[in-house]
Protein backbone atom coordinates (compact mmCIF):
# COMPACT_ATOMS: atom_id res chain seq x y z
CA UNK A 1 0.00 0.00 0.00
CA UNK A 2 2.77 2.14 0.09
CA UNK A 3 2.97 3.05 -3.36
CA UNK A 4 -0.56 4.03 -3.51
CA UNK A 5 0.54 7.02 -0.39
CA UNK A 6 3.52 8.07 -2.85
CA UNK A 7 0.96 8.20 -6.04
CA UNK A 8 -1.42 10.01 -4.03
CA UNK A 9 1.17 12.88 -2.37
CA UNK A 10 2.35 13.59 -5.90
CA UNK A 11 -0.67 14.11 -7.57
CA UNK A 12 -1.53 16.13 -4.93
CA UNK A 13 1.36 18.68 -5.84
CA UNK A 14 0.10 19.53 -9.39
CA UNK A 15 -2.07 22.65 -10.02
CA UNK A 16 -3.83 24.18 -12.83
CA UNK A 17 -5.23 27.45 -13.87
CA UNK A 18 -8.75 28.03 -12.08
CA UNK A 19 -12.24 29.93 -11.86
CA UNK A 20 -14.32 29.33 -8.89
CA UNK A 21 -14.76 28.73 -5.03
CA UNK A 22 -16.75 26.02 -3.39
CA UNK A 23 -19.10 26.59 -0.55
CA UNK A 24 -17.63 26.28 2.61
CA UNK A 25 -18.52 25.64 6.35
CA UNK A 26 -17.44 26.94 9.36
CA UNK A 27 -17.38 24.53 10.88
CA UNK A 28 -15.21 22.77 9.34
CA UNK A 29 -13.77 19.68 12.08
CA UNK A 30 -17.85 18.75 12.19
CA UNK A 31 -18.08 18.49 8.44
CA UNK A 32 -14.98 16.19 7.85
CA UNK A 33 -15.84 14.55 4.84
CA UNK A 34 -16.11 18.04 3.05
CA UNK A 35 -12.90 18.75 4.24
CA UNK A 36 -11.04 15.79 2.56
CA UNK A 37 -11.86 11.85 1.69
CA UNK A 38 -8.98 10.94 4.04
CA UNK A 39 -10.89 12.02 7.09
CA UNK A 40 -13.11 9.17 6.39
CA UNK A 41 -13.21 6.70 9.52
CA UNK A 42 -11.87 9.39 11.48
CA UNK A 43 -14.48 8.73 14.66
CA UNK A 44 -14.20 6.68 17.52
CA UNK A 45 -17.53 3.80 16.47
CA UNK A 46 -18.86 1.72 14.46
CA UNK A 47 -20.42 4.16 11.85
CA UNK A 48 -21.01 7.80 11.73
CA UNK A 49 -24.04 9.94 10.51
CA UNK A 50 -23.69 13.71 9.69
CA UNK A 51 -25.77 16.75 8.71
CA UNK A 52 -24.96 20.53 8.69
CA UNK A 53 -27.04 23.97 7.57
CA UNK A 54 -25.59 27.32 6.91
CA UNK A 55 -27.32 30.30 6.46
CA UNK A 56 -25.03 33.13 5.15
CA UNK A 57 -25.79 37.31 4.21
CA UNK A 58 -29.71 36.95 5.88
CA UNK A 59 -29.38 40.23 6.64
CA UNK A 60 -28.92 41.58 4.17
CA UNK A 61 -30.73 39.05 1.36
CA UNK A 62 -33.51 38.00 3.28
CA UNK A 63 -35.39 34.86 1.72
CA UNK A 64 -32.65 34.72 -0.71
CA UNK A 65 -29.78 34.18 1.46
CA UNK A 66 -26.90 31.93 0.61
CA UNK A 67 -27.47 28.69 1.87
CA UNK A 68 -25.69 24.89 1.78
CA UNK A 69 -27.27 21.72 3.67
CA UNK A 70 -24.82 18.90 3.69
CA UNK A 71 -25.34 15.12 4.85
CA UNK A 72 -23.15 12.18 5.31
CA UNK A 73 -22.44 8.95 6.47
CA UNK A 74 -19.36 6.77 7.00
CA UNK A 75 -18.37 3.15 8.40
CA UNK A 76 -15.19 1.34 8.57
CA UNK A 77 -14.07 -2.25 8.81
CA UNK A 78 -11.00 -3.62 10.36
CA UNK A 79 -8.58 -5.30 8.03
CA UNK A 80 -6.04 -6.85 9.88
CA UNK A 81 -4.94 -6.15 13.31
CA UNK A 82 -4.22 -2.22 13.42
CA UNK A 83 -5.46 -1.29 9.77
CA UNK A 84 -8.57 -0.80 8.78
CA UNK A 85 -10.74 0.29 5.61
CA UNK A 86 -13.75 3.45 5.68
CA UNK A 87 -16.29 4.02 3.27
CA UNK A 88 -18.74 6.95 3.49
CA UNK A 89 -21.09 8.96 1.37
CA UNK A 90 -21.54 12.33 0.72
CA UNK A 91 -24.49 14.95 -0.62
CA UNK A 92 -24.52 18.61 -0.27
CA UNK A 93 -26.71 21.44 -2.01
CA UNK A 94 -25.94 25.09 -1.80
CA UNK A 95 -28.21 27.54 -3.14
CA UNK A 96 -27.29 31.37 -4.14
CA UNK A 97 -29.68 34.84 -4.58
CA UNK A 98 -32.16 35.40 -6.55
CA UNK A 99 -31.17 33.63 -9.49
CA UNK A 100 -31.44 30.30 -7.02
CA UNK A 101 -28.38 29.25 -8.36
CA UNK A 102 -27.72 25.69 -7.25
CA UNK A 103 -24.88 23.70 -7.05
CA UNK A 104 -25.66 20.08 -5.82
CA UNK A 105 -23.06 17.51 -5.61
CA UNK A 106 -23.15 13.49 -4.79
CA UNK A 107 -19.88 11.85 -3.57
CA UNK A 108 -18.89 8.21 -2.29
CA UNK A 109 -15.45 7.74 -0.38
CA UNK A 110 -12.71 5.44 0.55
CA UNK A 111 -9.97 5.36 2.62
CA UNK A 112 -7.67 3.32 3.79
CA UNK A 113 -6.14 3.61 7.32
CA UNK A 114 -2.47 1.62 7.76
CA UNK A 115 -0.99 1.56 11.26
CA UNK A 116 2.94 3.04 10.90
CA UNK A 117 4.12 3.03 15.16
CA UNK A 118 3.75 1.53 17.99
CA UNK A 119 1.85 -1.71 18.54
CA UNK A 120 -0.73 -2.89 21.17
CA UNK A 121 1.81 -2.52 24.20
CA UNK A 122 2.35 0.81 23.65
CA UNK A 123 0.14 3.60 24.46
CA UNK A 124 1.36 6.03 21.13
CA UNK A 125 0.21 5.35 18.10
CA UNK A 126 0.70 6.78 14.46
CA UNK A 127 -1.45 6.38 11.55
CA UNK A 128 -1.43 7.01 7.43
CA UNK A 129 -4.38 7.43 5.80
CA UNK A 130 -5.25 7.75 1.83
CA UNK A 131 -8.23 8.53 0.75
CA UNK A 132 -10.28 8.73 -2.38
CA UNK A 133 -13.58 10.48 -3.69
CA UNK A 134 -15.40 10.26 -6.94
CA UNK A 135 -19.05 11.76 -7.26
CA UNK A 136 -20.82 13.77 -10.03
CA UNK A 137 -22.36 17.30 -9.68
CA UNK A 138 -24.59 19.56 -11.14
CA UNK A 139 -25.21 23.51 -11.17
CA UNK A 140 -28.47 25.39 -12.46
CA UNK A 141 -29.88 28.55 -12.70
CA UNK A 142 -33.31 30.46 -13.15
CA UNK A 143 -32.38 33.37 -15.54
CA UNK A 144 -36.00 34.22 -15.00
CA UNK A 145 -35.49 35.16 -11.24
CA UNK A 146 -33.07 37.62 -12.55
CA UNK A 147 -33.64 41.37 -12.98
CA UNK A 148 -31.25 43.96 -14.64
CA UNK A 149 -30.38 47.57 -14.81
CA UNK A 150 -32.96 48.55 -17.45
CA UNK A 151 -35.73 46.98 -15.08
CA UNK A 152 -35.16 49.20 -12.27
CA UNK A 153 -37.26 52.54 -12.18
CA UNK A 154 -35.03 55.09 -10.63
CA UNK A 155 -37.82 57.49 -9.89
CA UNK A 156 -39.88 54.76 -7.62
CA UNK A 157 -36.93 53.05 -6.50
CA UNK A 158 -38.76 49.45 -8.00
CA UNK A 159 -38.08 46.33 -10.41
CA UNK A 160 -40.04 46.12 -13.15
CA UNK A 161 -40.32 42.56 -13.64
CA UNK A 162 -42.69 42.71 -17.14
CA UNK A 163 -39.98 45.93 -18.66
CA UNK A 164 -37.61 43.76 -21.19
CA UNK A 165 -34.30 43.08 -19.66
CA UNK A 166 -32.06 43.70 -23.36
CA UNK A 167 -30.43 40.91 -22.24
CA UNK A 168 -32.48 37.90 -23.71
CA UNK A 169 -34.30 35.16 -22.50
CA UNK A 170 -32.56 32.00 -21.59
CA UNK A 171 -34.77 30.34 -19.53
CA UNK A 172 -33.77 27.74 -17.13
CA UNK A 173 -30.28 27.02 -17.57
CA UNK A 174 -28.12 23.87 -16.14
CA UNK A 175 -24.60 22.12 -16.46
CA UNK A 176 -24.19 18.91 -17.93
CA UNK A 177 -23.94 16.45 -15.25
CA UNK A 178 -19.83 16.24 -14.59
CA UNK A 179 -18.08 13.43 -12.53
CA UNK A 180 -16.08 15.00 -9.54
CA UNK A 181 -13.04 13.59 -8.20
CA UNK A 182 -10.76 14.37 -5.36
CA UNK A 183 -8.09 12.75 -2.59
CA UNK A 184 -6.32 13.44 0.57
CA UNK A 185 -3.48 11.94 2.54
CA UNK A 186 -3.76 12.42 6.49
CA UNK A 187 -1.26 11.67 9.45
CA UNK A 188 -2.35 11.11 12.80
CA UNK A 189 -0.90 10.40 16.08
CA UNK A 190 -2.41 8.86 19.15
CA UNK A 191 -0.31 10.05 21.75
CA UNK A 192 -2.28 8.16 25.02
CA UNK A 193 -5.76 7.39 25.03
CA UNK A 194 -6.67 11.22 25.69
CA UNK A 195 -4.03 13.34 23.12
CA UNK A 196 -3.92 13.19 20.36
CA UNK A 197 -2.39 15.07 16.52
CA UNK A 198 -3.59 14.93 12.82
CA UNK A 199 -2.62 16.52 9.72
CA UNK A 200 -3.66 16.39 5.90
CA UNK A 201 -3.28 17.43 2.60
CA UNK A 202 -6.60 17.09 0.16
CA UNK A 203 -7.04 17.93 -3.91
CA UNK A 204 -10.67 18.64 -5.13
CA UNK A 205 -11.42 18.41 -8.25
CA UNK A 206 -8.51 16.68 -10.04
CA UNK A 207 -9.88 16.34 -13.16
CA UNK A 208 -11.29 20.10 -13.08
CA UNK A 209 -15.13 19.47 -14.25
CA UNK A 210 -16.60 21.82 -17.19
CA UNK A 211 -19.54 23.55 -14.81
CA UNK A 212 -20.33 26.02 -17.83
CA UNK A 213 -24.15 26.60 -17.94
CA UNK A 214 -23.81 27.18 -21.33
CA UNK A 215 -24.35 24.28 -23.97
CA UNK A 216 -21.30 25.42 -26.07
CA UNK A 217 -19.37 26.73 -23.17
CA UNK A 218 -16.12 26.20 -21.36
CA UNK A 219 -15.63 26.78 -17.48
CA UNK A 220 -12.96 24.54 -15.59
CA UNK A 221 -13.81 24.15 -11.91
CA UNK A 222 -10.71 25.33 -10.46
CA UNK A 223 -8.96 22.83 -8.36
CA UNK A 224 -8.90 23.00 -4.74
CA UNK A 225 -6.18 22.10 -2.27
CA UNK A 226 -6.48 21.82 1.92
CA UNK A 227 -3.80 21.74 4.12
CA UNK A 228 -5.49 20.72 7.49
CA UNK A 229 -5.05 19.76 11.29
CA UNK A 230 -5.51 19.80 14.79
CA UNK A 231 -5.28 17.80 17.78
CA UNK A 232 -6.50 17.28 21.23
CA UNK A 233 -4.69 18.46 24.85
CA UNK A 234 -5.55 17.43 27.90
CA UNK A 235 -4.75 20.30 31.01
CA UNK A 236 -6.44 18.90 33.53
CA UNK A 237 -8.86 16.37 34.41
CA UNK A 238 -11.53 18.08 33.28
CA UNK A 239 -10.58 20.38 30.65
CA UNK A 240 -8.73 19.79 27.21
CA UNK A 241 -8.39 22.04 24.39
CA UNK A 242 -8.77 21.33 20.52
CA UNK A 243 -6.91 24.00 18.12
CA UNK A 244 -7.83 23.01 14.59
CA UNK A 245 -7.27 24.98 10.98
CA UNK A 246 -7.58 24.75 7.44
CA UNK A 247 -5.57 26.48 4.37
CA UNK A 248 -7.71 26.21 1.45
CA UNK A 249 -6.31 27.88 -2.09
CA UNK A 250 -8.52 27.29 -5.24
CA UNK A 251 -7.49 29.09 -8.35
CA UNK A 252 -6.97 32.86 -7.31
CA UNK A 253 -9.13 32.39 -3.69
CA UNK A 254 -7.44 31.77 -0.54
CA UNK A 255 -9.64 31.20 2.38
CA UNK A 256 -7.94 30.28 6.08
CA UNK A 257 -9.98 28.95 9.21
CA UNK A 258 -7.63 28.65 12.18
CA UNK A 259 -8.97 28.79 16.46
CA UNK A 260 -9.71 26.61 19.08
CA UNK A 261 -12.41 24.75 20.76
CA UNK A 262 -12.41 24.06 24.70
CA UNK A 263 -13.60 21.06 25.79
CA UNK A 264 -15.30 20.75 29.56
CA UNK A 265 -16.54 17.54 31.08
CA UNK A 266 -17.27 16.68 35.05
CA UNK A 267 -16.52 13.92 36.42
CA UNK A 268 -20.27 13.73 37.27
CA UNK A 269 -21.44 14.34 34.11
CA UNK A 270 -21.36 11.09 32.55
CA UNK A 271 -21.84 11.18 28.38
CA UNK A 272 -21.95 14.88 29.02
CA UNK A 273 -19.61 17.38 27.26
CA UNK A 274 -19.75 21.52 26.35
CA UNK A 275 -16.82 22.52 23.98
CA UNK A 276 -16.90 26.61 23.27
CA UNK A 277 -14.44 28.19 21.43
CA UNK A 278 -14.23 31.02 18.47
CA UNK A 279 -12.17 31.06 14.69
CA UNK A 280 -10.94 33.69 12.82
CA UNK A 281 -11.34 33.47 9.08
CA UNK A 282 -8.79 34.97 6.91
CA UNK A 283 -9.66 35.57 3.08
CA UNK A 284 -7.91 36.69 0.12
CA UNK A 285 -9.22 39.89 -2.00
CA UNK A 286 -8.26 42.49 -4.72
CA UNK A 287 -6.55 44.08 -2.27
CA UNK A 288 -5.13 41.51 0.24
CA UNK A 289 -5.31 39.60 2.66
CA UNK A 290 -7.83 40.54 5.34
CA UNK A 291 -9.86 39.11 8.62
CA UNK A 292 -13.23 37.83 6.89
CA UNK A 293 -14.82 37.05 10.23
CA UNK A 294 -14.53 36.24 13.80
CA UNK A 295 -16.46 32.72 14.61
CA UNK A 296 -18.07 32.45 17.84
CA UNK A 297 -18.90 28.80 18.12
CA UNK A 298 -20.42 25.75 20.66
CA UNK A 299 -20.89 22.31 20.91
CA UNK A 300 -23.05 20.00 23.25
CA UNK A 301 -21.53 16.22 23.40
CA UNK A 302 -24.63 14.07 24.65
CA UNK A 303 -23.70 10.46 24.38
CA UNK A 304 -23.19 9.36 20.80
CA UNK A 305 -24.87 12.85 20.00
CA UNK A 306 -22.85 16.23 19.23
CA UNK A 307 -24.80 19.36 18.51
CA UNK A 308 -22.77 21.97 17.25
CA UNK A 309 -23.62 26.00 17.11
CA UNK A 310 -21.62 28.56 14.71
CA UNK A 311 -22.35 32.61 14.15
CA UNK A 312 -20.47 34.25 11.80
CA UNK A 313 -19.63 38.12 13.10
CA UNK A 314 -18.40 39.84 10.27
CA UNK A 315 -14.86 42.09 10.71
CA UNK A 316 -14.53 43.10 6.92
CA UNK A 317 -15.69 45.91 5.27
CA UNK A 318 -18.99 44.63 4.72
CA UNK A 319 -20.16 45.23 8.78
CA UNK A 320 -21.51 48.15 8.14
CA UNK A 321 -23.97 46.60 5.82
CA UNK A 322 -25.17 43.69 7.58
CA UNK A 323 -24.26 45.34 10.65
CA UNK A 324 -21.70 42.23 11.47
CA UNK A 325 -24.47 39.79 11.28
CA UNK A 326 -22.67 36.96 8.86
CA UNK A 327 -23.70 33.29 9.07
CA UNK A 328 -25.41 31.01 11.30
CA UNK A 329 -24.23 27.74 11.24
CA UNK A 330 -25.71 24.41 12.67
CA UNK A 331 -24.08 20.92 12.61
CA UNK A 332 -25.40 17.52 14.67
CA UNK A 333 -23.48 14.14 14.51
CA UNK A 334 -24.08 10.92 15.82
CA UNK A 335 -21.69 8.05 15.99
CA UNK A 336 -22.60 4.41 16.73
CA UNK A 337 -20.46 2.21 19.20
CA UNK A 338 -17.83 -0.06 17.88
CA UNK A 339 -19.74 -2.93 20.01
CA UNK A 340 -16.79 -5.56 21.09
CA UNK A 341 -13.84 -4.35 22.99
CA UNK A 342 -11.94 -6.50 20.36
CA UNK A 343 -12.93 -4.36 17.83
CA UNK A 344 -12.35 -1.17 18.89
CA UNK A 345 -10.37 1.42 16.96
CA UNK A 346 -9.09 4.87 18.35
CA UNK A 347 -9.11 7.46 16.30
CA UNK A 348 -8.32 11.14 17.44
CA UNK A 349 -11.03 13.47 18.51
CA UNK A 350 -12.09 16.20 16.11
Amino acid sequence: MRWLFLCMALICLMSTDSKAQDPHFSQFYNTPMQLSPAMTGVFNGKYRFGAAYRDQWSSILSTLSFKTVQASFDIKYRFRQSDFFAFGVNIMNDEVGNGRFRHTLGQLNGAYHMQIGGSKYTSAKQFLVAGLQAGFGQNTLDWNRLWFGRQYNVASSTIEDSSQSGEGNLGALETNIFLDLGLGVLWYMLLDESNSVYGGLAVNHINNPDISLIGNGSDPLHRKFTLHGGGEIFMTREWSVLPSMALMFQGPSFQANFGSNFRYVHPNWRDIALRVGSFLRVAKTTDGYHADAIIMTTMLEFGRFHWGLSYDVTSSDLAPANSRRGAFETTVTYVAPMGERKMQIVCPKI
